[in-house]
């Protein structure tokens, strides 16, 4: 018989069981473990990946607010972006608010010389580029997959170049748009990832601060900058007394600050009337004068501030028909809250802005104060003229019209005694009336001098003085001479007072000295100018001449007290007179 199996003990299946249950435990944890390690390494990639956008965005935030200059920001942002997103060009708008224009002001250095140029001065108004309309709007990134095919895509409004895939990521601060990252490819498209598109955001609105930081600066320093402008403008007019001129100039540089094509200064003329009185630009000179009612001019005067109308033609203004005048900005010329007149600015090239606003009305400001100044000290110099006039006219009634009396009555004289046979009383009065007539003539040689001589302009003290000394001093009989050391030329008003000074001196020499013989030495420094007068005349007290003014001292005194410089007399009775004038320069 065959030998029986003997069946298992149910402690070996319980065994076994438990063996069974302890290998599935085992694999169990193994797959758990598995899961684990996978979640842990998921989320340390996943940590990683978020500390590197954390990075990025850091970094961002610290590139772009490690400097001011707006430019330089945006150049940085720029590269960031095209980082974070994976896209190999990135440009940077900026939004002007008053045009509602995006004008590119940054991007990256990926494009070829050729590319840049074609988008270096690019405008886009985003009610034209439905792309760019979602984004802002929405104040969130948006993407264009194939700009080829996409209808959002304005390809009217950009260069001629491939662009493939767009992602547009507005920059925005506190709800307020600044401008956007445009970013995309050319020739390929490229599949970006939600990852990128939100760190793209990320990195955008971690840096608007930066941006608007130094947009702040910027402007701010262009304001200085303009301020000084027209700060050193004013200065350089406050130095000039010919009104036209000064006129001029406004107008130039009212150009300069707008870059308008036409300017004009407008003065009023009662207070009805506005009269061109300067211009630049063919169309603005052809005209003469405009009433201040119905004239655009004339609405700066009535307002008592800048007036801006960017499109004219449609005004249909009679006296502005066919004249081709597109924009026109007026600011009031203003002196202590009068207003003397109108500065105009004409055809800037896409219309005139707030900024050309404010900058216009301050220059205007300056330049009201500076015209009040011109027109002020050309009636003192009329004044000045006229009073010269008065005087000259009393010389030559009260020296030379009562010499020529004199001589006319020797002459007389002298006739008659001829006639009657009395040989020694007509050669005494014709004498005397030799006298006269020399003296006459020296006289009118004084008073000739005493003009403003046009060499003085021209060829400055020294030759003015030699012309005096050669015209007057030499014809009269005296010896004269003239010595200079370092001879330079100083300003205008400088000299003129040294000239008339210097011919003060020289008269009294010779009408009251009976000098046979007169000096000038003029020594030049650096900092200050003597003129020393000397001669062989007669002398004075100069106390006893000092009290009573006379010999001309008194106006001697005022002129070298006005240049702020000193005066030293060296005189005596019958020993010659020396003065000696130092002026600083």
């Amino acid at each position: 018989m065959p030998r029986s199996k003997n069946p298992p003990s149910s402690e070996s299946q319980r065994l076994a069981k438990e063996l069974a249950r302890a290998k599935q435990a085992l694999i169990d944890e193994i797959v758990i473990h598995e899961r684990v390690v996978q979640d842990l390494t998921r989320s340390n990639a996943e940590l990683r990946k978020s500390q590197q956008q954390t990075d990025l965005m850091l970094r961002s935030v610290q590139m772009a607010g490690g400097s001011l200059e707006l430019d330089l920001v945006l150049e940085r942002i720029a590269g960031t972006l095209s980082n974070a997103t994976g896209m190999p060009h990135c440009g940077i708008y900026l939004l002007d608010e008053e045009k509602n224009i995006l004008i590119r002001r940054a991007g990256t250095k990926s494009l070829s010389r050729k590319q840049m140029e074609a988008l270096i001065h690019l405008q886009i108004p985003p009610a034209e580029f439905p792309l760019i309309r979602e984004a802002l709007d929405s104040r969130q990134p948006i993407l264009c997959e194939d700009a080829r095919t996409d209808s959002r895509v304005n390809h009217a409004l950009l260069p001629p170049m491939d662009f493939r895939s767009m992602l547009v990521v507005p920059i925005t601060l506190s709800g307020r748009i600044l401008g956007l990252a445009l970013n995309y490819t050319l020739g390929e498209q490229y599949a970006i990832t939600r990852e990128e598109i939100d760190l793209a955001s990320g990195v955008a609105n971690s840096v608007a601060l930066a941006v608007e930081n130094a947009r702040l600066y910027g402007e701010t320093r262009q304001r200085l900058a303009e301020s000084q402008g027209v700060q050193r403008v004013t200065a350089s007019l406050l130095r000039k007394n010919d009104l036209k001129e000064v006129l001029q100039i406004i107008c130039d540089e009212a150009l300069n600050l707008t870059d308008a094509t036409g300017s004009a200064v407008l003065l009023l003329e009662g207070k009805d009337t506005l009269k061109i009185t300067s211009a630049v630009g063919e169309i603005l000179a052809s005209m003469d004068r405009l009433p201040v009612d119905g004239s655009l001019a004339g609405r700066a005067v009535v307002s008592a501030g800048p007036e801006l109308f960017n499109d004219v033609e449609s005004m249909h203004l009679d006296y502005l028909r066919d004249r081709g005048i597109v924009s026109l900005l007026a600011a009031p010329l203003k002196v202590e809250g009068s207003i003397i007149g109108v500065l105009d600015v004409i055809n800037k090239v896409g219309g005139f802005s707030r900024e050309d606003v404010r900058i216009i009305s301050l220059f205007a400001d300056q330049a009201a104060i500076v015209i009040e100044q011109t027109q002020l000290h050309q009636q003192v110099e009329q004044m000045a003229v006229m009073e010269e006039r008065q005087r000259l006219s009393r010389e030559l009634h009260d020296s030379v019209t009562q010499a020529l009396y004199s001589v006319n009555l020797y002459a007389e004289a002298a006739r008659r005694a001829l006639k009657a046979g009395k040989t020694d009383v007509s050669l005494d009065n014709l004498k005397k009336l030799r006298e006269m007539t020399r003296e006459a003539l020296l006289e009118m040689r004084l008073l000739v001098f005493e003009l403003h001589p046009s060499i003085l302009e021209k060829e400055g003290l020294v030759a003015a003085l030699q012309s005096r000394l050669a015209a007057v001093e030499s014809r009269s009989g005296l010896k004269t001479g003239i010595h200079v050391e370092g001879e330079t030329r100083l300003s205008l008003s400088i000299e003129e007072e040294l000239y008339r000074i210097a011919q003060e001196g020289l008269n009294n020499a010779v009408k009251h000295a009976r000098a046979r013989s007169v000096g000038i030495d003029l020594k030049y420094s650096p900092d200050h100018v003597c003129l020393e007068l000397s001669d062989d005349g007669a002398g004075f007290d100069p106390h006893t001449a000092g009290e009573g003014g006379g010999l001309g001292l008194r106006g001697i005194q005022e002129r070298v007290r006005k240049m702020n410089g000193s005066l030293s007399i060296d005189s005596s009775p019958e020993t010659g007179t020396r003065l000696i004038i130092t002026v600083p320069t």
